[in-house]
């Protein structure tokens, strides 16, 4: 894939690894086999509002969870692959470098990118519960047509009964309140279609509690046919 390395989640996983200096924090150099990679931690994590929504110590696990429910929706975003893996005693994710890319200015997606690319992907933000996608968040790619690449996904699947009903908005491109093109609500169909296998695959990260939130958000979205207009789970979480 132009734009992010090709390092395969075999060798990500399993790869002879050797650990390199701190990237940023929470972030370590490394390699792989021999070909670079990145692995992450959940030390070094900030806490604040945003984070009272999800259990400490379970960022590793939701960003993963994140990486897979990507694969199960092939073209709706673009995640750099990624692989769990034990680091000196503790959960860790390996996870390929993008390259050929860079973060943009200010926090909207630049000009030039496709308004296709930004609804998909403030619908999978909003599919996932992520409160916080900004300009760091993401890499836009130097190749033509330009693409975008979500990273850093560890403050998804969030919790209600973390946080007393109320998630913090953070800053986010849900494009808050906007009719849902057709080709979102195909996707939301999509995911319901899916909904057995999503289960499946995601509660071996995550908790029931998070995966239920996540159904609830795809329904509310379908039985409005917009984008959420609030990011406050006591407005349409309750059972």
């Amino acid at each position: 894939m132009k734009g992010a390395t090709t390092v395969d989640e075999y060798t990500l996983a399993h790869g002879d690894l050797e650990i390199g200096p701190k990237f940023c924090a929470g972030i370590l150099t490394a390699t792989a086999n021999g070909q670079d990679i990145l692995i992450k931690d959940a030390s070094n994590r900030k806490h604040n509002s945003m984070r009272d929504c999800i259990p400490n110590g379970t960022d590793v696990k939701r960003e993963y969870a994140t990486y897979l429910f990507a694969k199960m929706v092939p073209g709706l975003v673009e995640v750099p692959a990624m692989a769990l893996r034990n680091v000196n005693g503790t959960d860790a994710l390996a996870m390929e470098i993008v390259q050929d890319a860079y973060h943009p200015w200010g926090w909207e997606i630049p000009q030039g990118i496709s308004i296709t690319i930004k609804r998909n992907m403030a619908l999978f933000d909003a599919v996932v519960g992520n409160t916080d996608r900004h300009c760091q968040n993401f890499f836009v790619t130097s190749d033509r047509p330009k693409r975008v690449i979500a990273i850093d996904h560890g403050l998804c699947f969030p919790l209600p009964s973390q946080s007393g009903g109320r998630i913090d908005l953070g800053t986010t491109l849900f494009l808050r309140g906007e009719r849902l093109p057709k080709w979102c609500i195909n996707w939301l169909n999509k995911i319901l279609a899916m909904e057995f296998k999503i289960r499946r695959v995601l509660s071996a990260h995550i908790e029931y509690e998070a995966i239920e939130e996540m159904f609830k958000r795809v329904n509310w979205m379908l039985d409005r046919g917009r984008f959420m207009d609030a990011y406050d789970l006591r407005s349409y979480s309750r059972p």
